[in-house]
């Protein structure tokens, strides 16, 4: 819908116009894969490719919270949650975001992921920070929309690599 908008018009549609979703965070993991090693590309392009997709601020930042945990991943770090709020905070990302960042070290996971993109997006951090085993963490990510399973199954494949993902 959004590039759609952007053919139209030469412009991303405005935030009021469009909700945030996981879409953008999808497609920018792509381009975080390859710009895993230079971390300030990495940011940049990510946020700049995600508010063409999903000009909504939380739909942006939730693209550049993943990009930025897989790219941490990708890099074999195993905490990154530091440097995704570091991210986020020097950005001034909505608080939402942050907060569901926050949470993924510490949440107990007793109740059901409700809410938007931001709790997907911490939902799927949680299960992958939590579990050391790649069948474990795709099970986690399981109640989660087919959209957050994916951003969460992407994050698996960069923290234990795709070949733990077949079938």
């Amino acid at each position: 819908r959004s590039l759609a908008e952007l053919a139209r018009t030469g412009a991303p549609p405005s935030d009021s116009g469009f909700g945030p979703g996981l879409g953008a965070a999808v497609v920018t993991l792509a381009g975080a894969a390859r710009l895993f090693q230079t971390p300030r590309n990495l940011v940049s392009g990510v946020y700049h490719l995600a508010r063409l997709l999903d000009p909504h601020p939380i739909g942006t930042f939730v693209a550049v919270a993943a990009g930025v945990a897989a790219g941490r991943l990708l890099d074999g770090k195993r905490d990154f949650v530091p440097e995704v709020l570091d991210v986020l905070l020097s950005n001034q990302a909505p608080d939402e975001v942050i907060a569901e960042v926050r949470r993924a070290p510490v949440w107990a996971r007793s109740e059901a992921v409700v809410g938007g993109p931001a709790a997907e997006l911490g939902a799927a951090l949680w299960a992958v920070h939590h579990f050391g085993q790649a069948p474990q963490a795709v099970q986690a990510l399981a109640p989660l929309s087919p959209l957050g399973r994916l951003v969460g199954l992407a994050l698996v494949g960069a923290r234990h690599g795709p070949a733990m993902l077949a079938g």
